[in-house]
């Protein structure tokens, strides 16, 4: 068999907002609670689609007072393996979707660009001279700032950038100075390896929402808690593997008339059900 350079499959994993409900200190939810919460998650989306939203964070591109800010509606994937996939997904949920990579990219999906954050990193340098020479434009200023903070959109910075008002202030004048510890002597032989690149390991795709993005669905129901935006699939032609997050889940889910019939679809192929407990055992 021929294999190519990437994987067929992307996932986009789910439940960060459970997980941390789960770890909080002060009044966690239970297990039995978490577990129907990713039952929710996971009926709504095969209902109505992935969602987009922007990141719980907001992203910063470049450096200095006035750093690029990145916020539009984005949906996030990653070629990460199933068998390594666990330390990903504790941070990011315990609930997958493995997609056709060729769904993806026909929505305008594509790998995000890592860009450093260290100073005269090229790619953020011109990014950020761009954006603020268009700002001072007197025709079609806004469409052009719109084209290029959607083309940004595609980038992420390899270190989280703070927002200008978290950035470290200045000591005051007269601050009391604390004393230093003599440096030991530096072996100068010795090799002096970088932290590891833990956001570069994701190896992330995105799809980001742009005016006309293609099969993009707008949320026009009222009182929900649904995004703006979510893009429908198709289980079994679009949606290949699903990844719940625990056997007690999995067996739900086969019981479950409704969920069954939207995993197992008559006249197309069906989805691989995977428990994520049992990754990295095959």
């Amino acid at each position: 068999m021929k294999h190519g350079l990437h994987h067929q499959q992307l996932f986009h994993w789910i439940g960060r907002d459970i997980e941390e409900k789960l770890a909080a200190k002060d009044d966690p939810i239970s297990e039995e609670e978490a577990n129907n919460q990713y039952l929710s998650h996971l009926s709504t989306s095969l209902k109505h689609g992935i969602w987009l939203h922007p990141t719980s964070q907001p992203e910063y591109l470049g450096r200095g007072k006035s750093p690029i800010k990145l916020e539009r509606p984005i949906a996030c994937f990653t070629e990460w393996s199933l068998r390594d996939s666990k330390p990903h997904t504790r941070k990011y949920g315990r609930l997958g979707f493995g997609f056709a990579r060729n769904w993806v990219t026909a929505r305008g999906g594509q790998p995000v660009t890592y860009v450093p954050t260290a100073q005269g990193c090229t790619y953020a340098a011109t990014a950020t001279s761009l954006y603020n020479r268009l700002k001072r434009l007197r025709k079609d200023r806004t469409k052009a700032l719109t084209e290029l903070e959607l083309l940004l959109s595609y980038s992420r910075s390899l270190r989280g950038l703070p927002s200008p008002a978290e950035q470290p202030k200045e000591k005051p004048a007269g601050a009391v100075k604390t004393k230093t510890k003599t440096p030991r002597p530096k072996d100068p032989h010795q090799r002096k390896w970088p932290a590891p690149m833990t956001i570069l390991e994701e190896r992330e795709w995105r799809i980001v929402h742009a005016d006309g993005l293609k099969h993009c669905k707008a949320n026009t129901t009222s009182g929900t808690t649904m995004p703006n935006y979510y893009l429908p699939y198709r289980t079994g032609t679009h949606l290949f593997t699903l990844v719940v997050p625990n056997n007690e889940i999995l067996n739900r889910v086969v019981n479950s008339d409704e969920l069954r019939k939207l995993l197992f679809p008559d006249h197309r192929p069906h989805v691989s059900l995977l428990s994520w407990q049992d990754l990295g055992s095959f």
